[in-house]
């Protein structure tokens, strides 16, 4: 449960940050940012022939569809062929004007959802019969409208946010691992320190405490161990067994990183000789729980240093 916790706290939920904060300014600027989209539609109606000559009529629908007013919205229509009547269609009152040589329709303003549209009849030769319409306003350049477009223009917004958001927990998820197998510091197990102090203040260690004090910078699992081991081989032995069920009380923290646990244990079985358990060490790391449950494991510390058969025996 305590790995779960981890995963959670420190790679899954870092992932949801991270994506959402790649995708809230393109959602930010989808929802609030006004835009200014100026598109129109050609739809080309029946060819009647006349002699060598094609007529077709054509309907030119220009709307905004973004959510920015636009102002001074010119289409110029430009073809092979003569452009024989036009007229301008429209609903909401629009001012228009219309002027030849080219062909151009203008209107001073077009508010958002505000359209209007252009029918003309175009005479040309074979092969000529075809319109391009140029669409500007102050404010954009007209596109032909595409109905899937700003569905496929989000797409990879998304995919973006979820590429960081996946990067995100790949990383944290190795960074995790790493600490777990002690191959650079352990920057969740916030209560190293705590931990550490307890112990060497139940211990009568003051001198450790005194030289090189317990915190996070200038103290490790590892050094701690050490430091504890020089006391056990250079000291007596009442001094040795009490550094050895300090050791041990150490494997009672499951966050200790596997390289630091392995020297504890090393240490432990260099002092102990012959008397080394392994089924005892065994039982220490079965018994072991996050060091952030920290009242439970002062408690569990406090029980195994006062009879350490009895803590070893009794049921879970």
């Amino acid at each position: 449960m305590a790995e779960l916790k981890k995963v959670i706290l420190y790679a899954i939920i870092p992932a949801v940050i991270a994506g959402v904060f790649a995708v809230a300014p393109k959602l930010y600027d989808e929802f609030t940012e006004p835009k200014a989209v100026l598109e129109y539609r050609l739809t080309k109606g029946p060819i009647l022939r006349e002699g060598s000559d094609q007529k077709s009529i054509y309907a030119i629908d220009v709307i905004n569809n973004g959510k920015k007013p636009l102002s001074k919205i010119n289409a110029s229509l430009k073809s092979l062929g003569k452009v024989e009547a036009i007229n301008i269609y429209e609903n909401t009152g629009l001012s228009s004007e219309i002027k030849n040589n080219p062909t151009t329709i203008s209107v001073e303003t077009l508010h958002p959802e505000e359209s209007f549209t252009i029918s003309l009849m175009l005479i040309a030769k074979d092969g000529q019969n075809k319109i391009d319409v140029v669409l500007r306003s102050k404010e954009v350049l007209g596109t032909e409208f595409r109905g899937t477009d700003t569905e496929k223009n989000n797409t990879p917004d998304f995919l973006s946010a979820l590429a960081v958001a996946l990067s995100v927990f790949i990383m944290s998820m190795y960074f995790i691992n790493r600490f777990k197998k002690g191959g650079v510091a352990n920057i969740f197990n916030v209560e190293k320190p705590n931990v550490l102090f307890f112990i060497a203040a139940k211990f009568g260690f003051v001198e450790i405490v005194r030289l090189y004090g317990i915190n996070e910078g200038n103290i490790t699992y590892l050094r701690f161990a050490d430091m504890l081991y020089a006391k056990g081989v250079n000291g007596n032995e009442e001094e040795a067994f009490k550094v050895c069920v300090a050791l041990k009380c150490m494997l009672l923290n499951s966050t200790i990183a596997e390289l630091s646990r392995n020297v504890v244990i090393d240490n432990i079985k260099a002092i102990e000789g012959d008397e080394f358990s392994v089924d005892e060490i065994n039982l220490l790391k079965e018994r072991a729980c996050d060091s952030s449950e920290l009242l439970k494991l002062r408690r569990m510390i406090d029980e195994f240093s006062a009879a350490p058969a009895v803590f070893l025996s009794k049921p879970e």
